[in-house]
């Protein structure tokens, strides 16, 4: 019985203390790579980085308008230009969104939707840039981009500036913009809104309307042709034209009252002045 005894103390005692003689015994870790390596820029994007590139998907929040407009710059939908500087990479794609990727060491770089295209910038009878909206939030606001076209040998981001707190300003070239006649916009119309146009044009001229009403006009034109969306909130959303409260609409209603009135009394004096001849006199239908 001791010798039975003995034998399985010196086999339990070897098993336990086999490890002393064995040496440190390997520890399993776990080695978590990097998250980010350069936002989400990289090798791929001709950027040097370190590490695994870490793609992040950016998805905008709202649907672009469709691509409507002069054909030479309607040419550049499908297509995407970017620039980057030491801190950001900003990728646009005409008529459909502008994006923005933190080239950062930071373990969570920003990257996301600058803005959604939605309508034309028009001046001098001519399409001048472009202007997306609905980008990622940014506090109170929405992010927000103004595209202005340049004439310019290649098709390229000539520079991007943010004059204001989330919104942006990019300066496009493009030899699509060269011709000038490319950019008109009465050409583009349909036959039906060029002649509305036409007569917009006339009232102005001879006076039956005022800058202020043939610019309502012309706006409310290029609503209909698809390449303004009207009077925009902060948050990019064409406002609505319907009142939230009866009080408001009866506000409005007194307030439009209070105009006709003003202008009826303007008519009545014009009326007056008409009825005097070159020397001042009254004239009198009187019945004979």
């Amino acid at each position: 019985m001791d010798t039975k005894c003995s034998t399985f103390s010196i086999v339990l005692f070897t098993l336990l203390c086999r490890d002393c003689f064995s040496g440190p015994a390997d520890i399993p870790i776990k080695i978590v790579e990097e998250p980010s390596n350069y936002g989400i820029g990289g090798p791929q994007n001709g950027n040097s980085g370190i590490g695994n590139v870490i793609n992040v998907d950016v998805v905008a929040v709202a649907k672009p308008k469709s691509a409507r407009g002069p054909a030479a710059l309607v040419a550049l939908n499908g297509r995407c230009f970017s620039k980057t500087d030491s801190q950001y990479k900003y990728e646009l794609c005409p008529f459909h969104n502008v994006t923005q990727s933190e080239q950062s060491l930071r373990w969570n770089p920003y990257s996301g939707v600058l803005g959604v295209w939605r309508q034309w910038s028009v001046s001098n009878y001519s399409f001048s840039g472009q202007q997306y909206y609905d980008g990622d939030s940014c506090g109170t606001i929405k992010r927000s981009v103004n595209v202005y076209f340049r004439c310019g040998d290649t098709n390229a981001i000539v520079s991007v500036e943010e004059p204001s707190t989330c919104q942006y300003e990019i300066i496009f070239s493009t030899p699509n913009s060269c011709n000038t006649h490319n950019l008109l916009v009465y050409p583009t119309l349909s036959k039906d809104l060029q002649k509305r146009w036409d007569i917009l044009q006339t009232e102005l001229h001879i006076g039956d309307i005022t800058d202020k009403g043939y610019a309502a006009g012309l706006n409310t034109l290029l609503e209909e042709a698809g390449y303004m969306i009207g009077d925009l909130s902060d948050d990019g959303e064409a406002e609505s034209s319907r009142f939230e409260s009866l009080e408001q609409c009866e506000e409005s209603y007194q307030a439009l009252t209070d105009e006709v009135k003003v202008l009826k009394s303007q008519i009545e004096q014009l009326r007056k002045t008409d009825d005097r001849d070159t020397y001042g006199n009254m004239y009198y239908d009187m019945d004979w």
